[in-house]
């Protein structure tokens, strides 16, 4: 399959937030950014940076110590035809809330 018009960008994100952090839990994404290939039209590829591109690590069922999670690749709606080539993944160190 081959698919016209499309290209393909590098960009590196910083924008890496940790979700579904377990009730009781802290968490600290380890990677500071994480560099993402997407691919889509020119036009918007052209207008997209480091800035637009968020990360996004579900800590879902996460439990105390280092791991590594599933991240996903979001863009604002205005760039609905690019996406990310491939799956990603960040490390966070998970500790329990200390108590006040």
């Amino acid at each position: 399959i081959q698919f016209t018009g499309l290209v393909t960008k590098e960009v590196v994100v910083e924008n890496i937030v940790a979700e579904n952090i377990p009730e009781g839990l802290e968490a600290d994404i380890i990677e500071e950014k994480l560099s993402v290939i997407l691919r889509g039209p020119v036009i918007d590829l052209a207008k997209i940076n480091s800035e637009n591109v968020f990360v996004h690590a579900d800590l879902t069922g996460a439990v105390e110590g280092t791991s590594t999670f599933k991240a996903t690749i979001s863009l604002p709606e205005e760039f609905s035809m690019v996406g990310a080539l491939k799956t990603y993944s960040v490390t966070a160190n998970i500790w329990k809330v200390q108590p006040e």
